[in-house]
């Protein structure tokens, strides 16, 4: 070991300029926290990441089970936390702080209701639980999340920590090996420059070819950019260097204007609403009322409107090329353009994922609202948002409401109904305080779940769960229930066919009502992203008549209303809550078997009686999509990503050795890549150089290659790192890997 090292610092004083850039850091041990654990006890992790971050922490007899944390360099004790946190969800655990510098352990109870189809034999050692940390270089970490999710277990974790741009992947071997490549993935495509334009005043095929004589004349092939047209949409694709592409957006910008002295006629595409649209706003243009099609006002638009008044000119709408014919004078053809230019803007699109679920609880358990707490980055830790008990006639405030309305007398809500709200990160998480002992912890889940509460078991019950695509300012709609049909009056007619003094005929209206769970988003977008959301949820349901029998005073409802505005920033999540009632759950109990036997098996047995409670939790998060063109760019970003990750491990795929790899270095010469890979191969290492094509030019990619386990090629990683190099563990066949193989 002692000359594996010395040859470490041999090569690393050989090529300092490529790979010490920040080894010359003394103090780093100082200041950092080692988090390479193979396969621990999970109380000894926590004994360790105390002693290291100086935090305490407070766990019981029942905090077992072996769990890896592994991250080839060093991290900060805030990551290190994290880390923690991330491993302990895995075992089925959860960090709860409780003062100022400690925390408490708990176990989560959840227990899923189904268990998922597995088709062949597990394989033990790529199902051993693992936790890790990934820097992102290129991509923003809370995208990256989201994108992860489609790929995230029920039973795994994929966390953001936006301080360092980290990433906290954690669950099984084989799971995290596979988000491991995803993730590099993604983080390569957003190093990927990609501009996609659409064009409104000239030809995309033109444009291409302007960019190609100005930007692709050089000798050098590998040095020009790629330059793409598609006749349908009028779009450009470039790909080009961060310097080189913004010189190219500069002339398209330039150059897509119409053109001067085109006459009586000019052509204008409209490329973000519906022509038909555009063309009735500017026929309504022309008269002095607000009339002639739908309007749009902005100050902007108010003076061309204007301007426009009792000008002549023709709209004509050509559908096959979404294009806008104008007629009329030079002046009022510029006038008309500009007023396309503001009105052809497509508004920003809001993503809102909402879940409504129903918490039964026995009655004793208290629902911790104060144990809704981020792991992860809060946005409030110990303030609630919004905490509002009801008095004994309404709840007066802009959070929310409750009325009872029915054909009986109504009535108001009751004197415990709460209703409360908390801002938060991921992992949701939330609480059942019985008041002696430990709390019983869940996390807020994604399908219907049972847990243990003591004694007693409760469950959850997903209600809704809506994922909106909204532009900005539109208003969503959702309701899920039934119509309950309703007498509301009756009245007697005398019958024409038996004469004057013929019999009565009685009548009855019946009307039929909405009753269930009514769901309304409006999102808008605010500074910096955040999202400015109205949300409004409406419950009602049937109950007991309190006024006489239903026949005669007719069906009782209730309806209550919550109303709330929500600033949600990326990541943030809105947890509301309110009481949902309250019943009875009855269990037969007593001696197995005997209690069943006919006639006398009620001598062994009784039956159980517990009060239980009802609560109605509501979980938001939104975020602000990207434009149309954006996503265009980023699906050519990471396709390229994709087969550029696939060129670089090609020549490795070939090799009769183990799953994971580490890579070393990245260099630009094949000799120094040679020199760096016979430097460890004579200390025993297998080694491999691969040369592949970036966007730069032509790369060679150092690994050390034929480890067993993410453990092995970990600490080895670690090892490098300590020396002053950059390793990187790599799993080495990322063939289909967003397809699930």
């Amino acid at each position: 070991m002692i000359r594996i090292l010395l040859q470490f610092v041999f090569v690393v004083a050989l090529f300092s300029s490529a790979s010490l850039g920040s080894a010359q850091a003394p103090d780093r041990a100082a200041r950092t926290v080692p988090m390479h654990y193979e396969q621990r006890e999970i109380s000894q992790l926590v004994e360790a990441v105390a002693r290291n971050t100086g935090r305490r922490y407070i766990f019981g007899d029942n905090l077992r089970g072996r769990v890896t944390i592994t991250v080839p360099g060093r991290v900060s004790q805030d990551e290190a936390i994290a880390l923690l946190n991330a491993a302990l969800l895995l075992k089925g655990f959860a960090a709860l702080p409780v003062g100022e510098n400690s925390t408490k352990i708990v176990a989560l109870t959840e227990t899923k209701s189904g268990a998922p189809l597995v088709d062949g034999p597990l394989d033990p050692e790529r199902e051993r639980p693992i936790a890790t940390l990934i820097r992102l270089k290129h991509a923003n970490v809370n995208t990256v999340a989201v994108s992860l999710r489609p790929y995230v277990a029920a039973t795994g974790v994929a966390l953001p920590y936006g301080p360092t741009n980290s990433l906290i992947l954690a669950g099984t071997e084989a799971r995290v090996s596979r988000l491991l490549t995803i993730v590099r993935i993604l983080d390569q495509a957003a190093d990927e420059s990609i501009m996609v334009r659409t064009l409104r005043h000239r030809s995309a095929e033109v444009m291409a070819e302007i960019l190609r004589v100005k930007f692709n004349s050089g000798p050098v092939k590998s040095k020009h950019a790629g330059i793409w047209s598609d006749e349908r949409t009028n779009q450009i694709v470039v790909q080009a260097p961060p310097m080189e592409l913004e010189a190219m957006r500069e002339m398209i910008r330039k150059i897509d204007r119409p053109v001067e002295g085109e006459g009586l006629v000019r052509v204008v595409r409209i490329l973000n609403r519906d022509a038909d649209d555009v063309a009735a706003i500017l026929e309504g243009m022309r008269k002095a009322s607000s009339g002639g099609g739908p309007q749009k006002s902005t100050p902007a638009l108010d003076a061309i409107r204007s301007d426009l008044v009792n000008r002549p000119y023709s709209v004509t709408v050509d559908p096959a090329t979404r294009s806008l014919l104008l007629a009329s004078d030079p002046e009022t053809l510029a006038v008309l353009v500009e007023a396309v230019g503001l009105l052809d803007q497509l508004p920003p699109r809001i993503a809102v994922d909402v879940m409504v679920l129903e918490l039964v609880r026995p009655s004793g358990f208290n629902l911790g609202v104060d144990y809704f707490l981020p792991v992860l980055e809060p946005s409030s830790i110990t303030d609630p948002a919004v905490f509002i008990s009801s008095g004994a006639s309404s709840i007066l405030s802009s959070l929310g409401s409750a009325t009872s309305l029915g054909t009986g007398v109504p009535s108001g809500p009751a004197a415990n109904e709460s209703i409360f709200g908390r801002y938060t990160r991921a992992p949701l998480q939330l609480s059942l305080d019985p008041g002696v002992g430990d709390p019983i912890t869940i996390l807020v889940p994604r399908e219907d779940v049972s847990f243990q509460a003591g004694e007693f078991s409760g469950e959850t019950t997903i209600l809704m769960r809506p994922h909106i695509l909204a532009m900005s300012g539109e208003e969503h709609e959702f309701f899920v229930g039934n119509q309950i049909p309703v007498p509301t009056g009756s009245s007697n007619t005398q019958s024409e066919e038996l004469g004057p003094n013929g019999a009565l005929s009685n009548r009855q209206i019946i009307e039929r009502r909405d009753v269930g769970i009514g769901l309304t988003v409006k999102p808008t977008v605010g500074q910096a992203g955040i999202v400015n959301l109205d949300l409004k949820l409406e419950i009602s349901e049937i109950q007991s008549s309190i006024a006489g029998s239903v026949e005669q005073v007719g069906a009782t409802f209730t309806q209550r209303t919550i109303e709330s505005t929500l600033r949600l920033s990326p990541g943030d999540y809105a947890v509301i809550g309110t009481s949902n009632g309250s019943g009875e759950s009855y269990a037969r109990v007593g001696i197995p078997y005997l209690m069943d036997i006919p006639f006398i098996g009620f001598a062994f047995g009784s039956v159980s009686t517990t009060k239980i409670e009802n609560d109605l939790l509501i979980v938001v998060e939104a975020r602000v999509m990207r434009s149309p063109s954006e996503d265009v760019a980023d699906t050519i970003r990471r396709r390229i990503a994709m087969e550029r990750a696939i060129s670089r491990v090609a020549d490795l795929g070939g090799l009769d050795s183990e799953p994971y790899a580490v890579l070393l270095e990245t260099v630009d010469r094949a000799a120094k890549a040679k020199l760096i890979a016979e430097a460890f191969s004579e200390d025993g290492f297998e080694t491999e150089v691969t040369d592949w094509e970036s966007t730069g030019g032509r790369l060679w990619d150092i690994y050390l290659t034929d480890f067993a386990t993410f453990e092995l090629a970990s600490g080895v990683a670690e090892r490098l790192y300590d020396v002053g190099w950059k390793p990187e563990v790599t799993v080495l066949s990322p063939e289909n890997v967003l397809a699930g193989d």
